[in-house]
């Protein structure tokens, strides 16, 4: 008995077009009777037909339920039904779906045209060419327009559109040779094309980000003006008693150092509860904090610095930057914010968190640059000892200030070549090269870094056989994927 029948269900044997001859098996009793088309993938296979396609074909013709479970590779059909019965409607669904109107080979491709309810299939046929209608008025139409449109990358629209292509660049360039070579210049106009728009999306982007960060500082400004205004209004209404404690508060030495440290510790755990706290509301908490515990005023600035600045991992260090700005309006508020960089080098608990703190000092100090926190004048007036902090809170020793401003040298070397390149350029390119300058500062700092215990050290005691050991325990990775991620939008 033959296993493979001809495609068209003729009986001539030198038909070239073969398929396997269809297998059934009735499984299950009662309501739970089905039936298992056993070669429905093999079949569909060589129809060049989803086997889901022809599994539905049969449920449509057979008025019952049918599905393709992919992964046990079993096309079903509930109820009882013969294998002959079967194989009759499978040559139905060869006549409408597979077979060229024209030629009559099964060598087509569905085709999809128009959108939604205006869709019709299309035979294309690969021998003859020609193009012929299918059954559109079968209800199988509708599964296959669906699928198509829930698989779009893999649907026979984009494969026709794609020979559309082609056939029209042939068309334009003529016969023979000719056709060819006009079809690789249209190529390659085609590719000049989509590289000069991607450059072009690229500059929009570019000057997007440029006035995108002018507005940045303008709305900075801004908020400073109106914080200033909110905080000049709110002295007039707490009347003289307020303004005579106001300035007992500037005029104060020595702060309570508990109270600071309380205050250091509340607001900590209020950032930490409530991670997507704006800067405006970490603002407020310090000023409700220094108020109800009698701190000076300039003690705000140390309560803020100390809770989301210092001991944080260096991609953190930036977060609340904006808030620490709007506190530090003056040259003397920029110079206490200095001043708290050094005392928390001092205030470290032991030597190991200290050589943490003063590792971070070069990527602190660019932090507070780049959000305009500290002006590059106060930066240097600090680092020469020009300007000396005038609030105590920790006593900072000689040699942890000069430690501290030891690893600072570099930036405030980068602020004087930045201020000398910039006298030629426009303020557009200014901005441009600050960014690029970024991995220099970052080796800058690297190089004032103190010595890792163990470490092999060049002349500048540096540890020159391990970058990472720059940043010591400071949560080294994070630190270098910010760092490379910040590289990465720098050349985006």
């Amino acid at each position: 008995m033959a296993t493979t029948l001809n495609i068209n269900g003729s009986d001539d044997p030198s038909y070239r077009y073969k398929m396997p001859k269809l297998v059934g098996k009735i499984e299950g009793r009662g309501n739970g009777i089905k039936t298992v088309i056993v070669n429905c993938s093999d079949i569909a296979q060589a129809l060049h037909r989803p086997t889901a396609q022809v599994t539905k074909f049969f449920g449509c013709e057979l008025g019952a339920m049918s599905r393709y479970e992919e992964k046990a590779d079993r096309a079903i059909v509930n109820g009882a039904f013969e294998t002959a019965d079967l194989q009759e409607h499978l040559f139905k669904y060869i006549q409408k779906f597979v077979l060229c109107g024209s030629c009559h080979n099964p060598e087509t491709n569905q085709v999809i045209k128009g959108k939604k309810k205006s869709a019709v299939i299309w035979l294309h046929c690969i021998a003859c060419g020609a193009d012929s209608e299918a059954d559109n008025a079968h209800k199988l139409c509708t599964a296959i327009i669906k699928d198509a449109a829930a698989n779009p990358d893999t649907s026979t629209r984009k494969k026709d559109r794609k020979k559309k292509d082609k056939k029209d660049d042939g068309e334009a360039g003529g016969d023979g040779d000719e056709e060819s070579v006009t079809g690789s210049i249209s190529s390659a106009d085609k590719r000049a094309k989509k590289k000069k728009n991607k450059k072009e999306k690229k500059e929009k982007k570019s000057k997007k980000d440029k006035k995108a960060k002018k507005e940045k500082k303008e709305k900075k400004k801004a908020a400073a003006a109106a914080a200033a205004d909110s905080a000049s209004s709110t002295e007039d209404e707490d009347g003289d008693d307020g303004n005579d404690l106001a300035g007992q508060m500037d005029v104060l030495t020595i702060a309570d150092a508990a109270a600071l440290e309380d205050s250091v510790e509340k607001l900590r755990a209020a950032v930490a509860e409530n991670p997507k706290m704006t800067s405006d509301d970490v603002v407020k908490k310090v000023l409700e904090y220094q108020t109800n515990c009698a701190l000076r005023k300039i003690d705000a600035i140390a309560i803020m610095y100390y809770a989301v600045v210092a001991d944080q991992p260096p991609t953190a260090i930036n977060k609340y930057m904006d808030g620490l700005a709007l506190l530090a309006q003056t040259e003397e508020h920029q110079l206490e914010v200095l001043s708290c960089v050094e005392e928390s080098v001092a205030r470290a608990e032991d030597d190991a968190k200290r050589s943490v703190a003063l590792k971070i000092v070069p990527l602190v100090i660019k932090a507070l640059y780049d959000e305009s926190v500290v002006e590059e004048e106060v930066i240097r007036k600090w680092h020469k000892g020009v300007l000396t902090p005038k609030h105590v809170r920790v006593v900072v020793d000689d040699a942890t200030a000069d430690a501290v401003k030891k690893n600072a040298a570099p930036i405030v070397t980068w602020l004087e070549t930045v201020e000398e390149d910039s006298d030629d350029e426009d303020s557009d390119d200014e901005d441009g090269d600050e960014d690029e300058d970024d991995d220099a500062v970052a080796t800058a700092a690297a190089a004032s870094a103190p010595d890792a215990p163990g470490a092999e050290a060049n002349g500048n005691g540096v540890d020159t056989s391990d970058p990472s050991s720059i940043f010591g325990s400071v949560n080294v990775e994070d630190d270098t994927d910010s760092e490379s991620d910040t590289d990465d939008d720098d050349d985006a």
